[in-house]
């Protein structure tokens, strides 16, 4: 048969997709389907190959053998495709790729498989679900009275720099008093006057971007299991329990716990644990380089998050529509 010919004959399903479907899901099968097409004509071309050589003794065709269809790689020659040797397909997103993976796949017909939903949410904290409040805006008059805002920024953004490169120092109470402690030296330093941990931890406040527990709460909808994946001390679930979004989540992460900061795949690798499930069953949602890298060393899905824009998304709501959109 021609290429011509099952063109003609070839049903590709996408007319009985239902109005409701979204344009992804629709390529999704379109290209499945091809493939699909594809491996038959190779394997009606190997008959022909092996009829003209002899003639054949009752070989079962390989896509009526017992079990489930295992995809073959195609092997398409010369055929240009647009990208240099070596290069990787398109990703999916910022840090998605292609699950090969048929266990992961769900079947839309014979030999046509789509890819499952997420079974779960790995979240960042800060800059995706949690917001700091501007410290240098919250330091008591009497410290640091006389001395300029700017000054007064600086200074604490030399102390959340230090915080932020050693925050998984803080394993217990005791070794985050410690940790504290140099903190609120730096910040000191940075004033010329003496800045007690009590004073300088009063300034910190955390809350809750306004998006973040409805976001939670439609992945809950959804069936998803969420975990929080952060660069934190060991105080980071009672900040969440305190800005009310534990509730909404299935286990926190940190480095302190685990002793791997991001973008350590070693972390991720927690998240999963926690989650009961595998990484391409899972996405990452956070908005620094590290969550991007560590994302994809752990094979997790990424999407990356600014909400000044410039970014994957812009704000949790609009991650929840890219998943809406995926089909996943």
């Amino acid at each position: 048969m021609s290429h011509d010919d099952r063109a003609e004959e070839q049903d590709w399903g996408i007319g009985r997709m239902e109005a409701d479907q979204p344009i992804e899901y629709a390529f999704t099968v379109l290209i499945a389907k091809l493939v699909a097409a594809d491996e038959r004509d190779q394997h009606e071309a190997q008959e022909d190959g092996d009829d003209e050589g002899g003639e054949r003794h009752g070989e079962q065709d390989p896509r009526d053998r017992n079990g489930p269809f295992e995809p073959a790689e195609v092997d398409r020659g010369d055929e240009p495709d647009g990208r240099e040797a070596g290069d990787e397909p398109p990703a999916h997103g910022s840090g998605g790729r292609l699950c090969a993976d048929r266990g992961l796949l769900h079947p839309l017909g014979e030999n046509v498989f789509v890819p499952a939903p997420y079974r779960a949410c790995l979240i960042d904290a800060l800059g995706t679900m949690v917001r700091l409040l501007p410290p240098w805006e919250h330091l008591d008059d009497a410290v640091v009275g006389g001395l300029s805002p700017e000054r007064v920024r600086t200074a604490f953004e030399s102390e959340m720099r230090f915080y932020a490169a050693n925050s998984q120092r803080g394993r217990d109470a005791a070794s985050l008093a410690a940790l504290r402690e140099e903190a609120a030296a730096i910040l000191s330093s940075g004033l010329g006057r003496e800045v007690g941990v009590t004073a300088m931890m009063g300034a910190i406040r955390f809350e809750a971007y306004s998006d973040a527990e409805p976001a939670l709460a439609a992945m809950r909808e959804r069936g998803m299991r969420i975990v929080c994946v952060s660069n934190w001390d060991y105080e980071l679930g009672a900040v969440l329990e305190r800005i009310g979004l534990a509730p909404a989540l299935d286990g926190v992460v940190t480095s302190a716990a685990t002793g791997a900061r991001k973008p350590d795949p070693a972390i991720f690798a927690a998240g999963l644990a926690v989650a009961g499930c595998d990484a391409a069953e899972a996405i990452h949602v956070g908005d620094s380089d590290e969550d991007v890298e560590g994302a994809r060393a752990a094979g997790i899905e990424v999407l990356r998050i600014d909400r000044e824009g410039g970014a994957d998304v812009s704000s949790l709501a609009e991650m929840i529509e890219r998943l809406e959109l995926s089909g996943r």
